[in-house]
């Protein structure tokens, strides 16, 4: 097979989904019905599975505004083909991973797949403590949020590689999401950035998939980050069954309370200027321009949804920005769009955002 340098985004898959482990490599798609299967051919290194969508031709909206101007324009219908390869390997213990290709991310299970794996990969090979590199200006760009009364979402590049001190990040107010910057070690390519996701362009064959997602389960393991990124650690994603549901039921009675405890935001960084409505995809002839202009339960309630307010629920409604021409440009699982902060019983503080319960030390709350 032949080496080729291909640009490859990897989601790392949890072990179980809504307490089931994963044993089904259809348990992860959003969709199934929505997909095409195709099935591994020949005798490779590991096990796998593609999972293919296609939508449906269409033609950009700006046409019709240019052809009554200049009559009909041959600007053909296109499509928008994406896809999932999961890949099955073994590190100590079987591994799942996604390589999405197109908009195969959005095939995905909003959760399938575990928070910050990237993240702490690409630290460990940036900053691998085994290599001879040590010039700490290894950083092109890195992303954080800084979570109080409003989420700010910055997203900050360098012209140059730069130490991370350069990007003014404060480890007690902000919670890094993402980075990029240049690996030590062969077989990453000249570029890594990592967030959920990890993104690398490596020279690869399909034979050696399995052997790159083993490397990439390796790297998650290392501690190398801790050395400079420690406090990443101060807030770390809950895992406990009882202790999620007990959250997720605390979530709903905020929710159906509609007190403004719970807040609809966008769970990123967006093209504002891009955006013309937003709407809920089970409401959708009800369009609001901000989503500070809309409550989720009254929404609920308008489309007579309230009693059917449930965890599968808030991960099956979506949240859709709209185009000036109403097509949709991104959608959102409702659950990554609400953000609160909760206090239990013992006094431990929660914040919940994109999707995800983390816990937040107590050395980070009194810092």
């Amino acid at each position: 097979m032949a080496t080729k340098r291909t640009h490859l985004t990897t989601y790392h898959l949890r072990r179980a989904i809504d307490g089931s482990p994963i044993t089904d490599f259809e348990q992860v798609i959003a969709d199934p019905s929505r997909v095409e299967t195709v099935d591994l051919q020949g005798d490779h290194p590991f096990e796998a599975r593609l999972f293919i969508a296609t939508s449906e031709p269409t033609i950009p909206g700006w046409v019709e505004l240019l052809e009554d101007g200049f009559g009909e324009l041959d600007v053909a219908a296109a499509q928008r083909p994406s896809a999932v390869l999961i890949v099955k390997t073994k590190y100590y213990r079987d591994h799942y991973f996604a390589l999405t290709f197109g908009q195969g991310r959005h095939l995905l299970r909003s959760d399938a797949y575990d928070r910050k794996y990237g993240l702490r990969v690409a630290l460990n090979v940036i900053y691998d403590k085994n290599g001879n590199v040590r010039d700490p200006g290894r950083l092109r760009g890195v992303a954080a949020d800084t979570v109080s009364a409003n989420t700010m979402h910055t997203q900050r590049q360098t012209d140059r590689k730069a130490a991370f001190e350069v990007f003014g990040v404060d480890p007690y107010g902000d919670v890094l999401r993402a980075v990029t910057g240049t690996p030590i070690g062969p077989g990453w390519g000249t570029r890594i950035s990592g967030s959920d996701s990890l993104s690398v362009t490596p020279e690869i064959t399909f034979d050696s998939l399995g052997e790159f997602c083993r490397s990439i389960a390796k790297s998650f393991y290392d501690d190398s980050y801790k050395e400079q990124f420690s406090w990443i650690d101060d807030w770390s994603a809950v895992q406990d069954p009882d202790r999620l549901d007990e959250l997720y039921a605390q979530l709903a009675a905020l929710l159906l309370a509609d007190a403004g405890d719970v807040q609809l935001t966008v769970p990123g960084l967006i093209e504002w200027d891009d955006v013309s409505v937003f709407r809920y995809d089970f409401d959708p002839d009800n369009a609001f321009v901000d989503p500070d202009d809309s409550s989720v339960y009254q929404a609920l309630n308008a489309a007579g949804l309230v009693e059917d307010l449930d965890l599968g629920h808030l991960r099956r409604w979506h949240l859709e920005a709209l185009d000036a021409d109403d097509n949709v440009m991104t959608r959102w699982p409702l659950l990554r769009c609400l953000s609160a902060e909760l206090r239990m019983d013992d006094e431990a503080t929660y914040v919940f955002t994109n999707g995800e319960f983390f816990a937040v030390s107590a050395s980070y709350m009194s810092e």
